[in-house]
């Protein structure tokens, strides 16, 4: 790592005031900008690029391939408390990165036994967080927009809880003559003497082109 770097215009600024032939460390850490350059084996000491072949990376002029940040979209909440709670009718700061990644969803927690909200803090096993609600797929309350442009959003996995409730079999009876069905008509269609016998298995000879709607190669 090196010392301190200045722009050559702050020079009479750090130098000192006993010997100005000298410079001072105390008048350098009072810079508004200084740098520094540091290299080393670890990951966060090196510099890492892509640089295109031919000078110009996606037709860009600059010697290495520039990344798009995240891209920041809005979405305005449905006018629901019951659906979403204390984010109905507000607007929601989100970023896409890419496929699949759409960050930025206000979370909550909630107890994993009974699904009733719960204190966030209290931790616990028996704490999740999961998402205070969930875009739905819907051409109007599922669009996510950034500037003039409206896209829309659809989840690729989602999850759907249940809350406890009573059983309601309190007080309730079978009949007396009531005959419980047996296994004796069922069939097997995994074996191949069964009436609804589906096939041998088919023989995997390669791996999977396409996993989850994703092309593989």
């Amino acid at each position: 790592m090196t010392g301190k770097l200045f722009d050559a215009n702050d020079d009479t600024n750090v130098r000192c005031d006993a010997d100005t032939t000298k410079y001072c460390g105390a008048k350098l850490n009072d810079l508004q900008v200084y740098y520094q350059w540091q290299t080393g084996t670890q990951n966060w000491s090196q510099f890492f690029a892509l640089r295109a072949p031919t000078g110009s990376c996606a037709g860009s002029t600059d010697a290495f391939c520039r990344f798009d940040p995240p891209l920041s979209v809005t979405y305005s909440v449905p006018n629901d408390s019951v659906a979403y709670g204390v984010y109905a009718g507000q607007d929601v700061i989100l970023q896409y990165g890419g496929f699949g990644n759409l960050w930025g969803v206000p979370g909550t927690c909630v107890d994993r036994f009974t699904n009733a909200s719960v204190d966030c803090g209290q931790g616990g096993q028996n704490v999740r967080w999961v998402p205070a609600f969930a875009i739905p797929f819907d051409t109007t309350a599922g669009r996510v927009t950034a500037g003039s442009t409206s896209y829309f959003a659809k989840w690729l996995d989602r999850e759907v809880r249940f809350s406890s409730a009573p059983s309601g079999c309190t007080g309730l009876t079978l009949p007396a003559n009531l005959t419980l069905p047996t296994a004796g008509g069922a069939l097997n269609p995994g074996v191949s003497t069964s009436a609804d016998y589906i096939g041998a298995a088919p023989v995997v000879t390669g791996a999977p082109r396409v996993i989850h709607g994703e092309v593989k190669y």
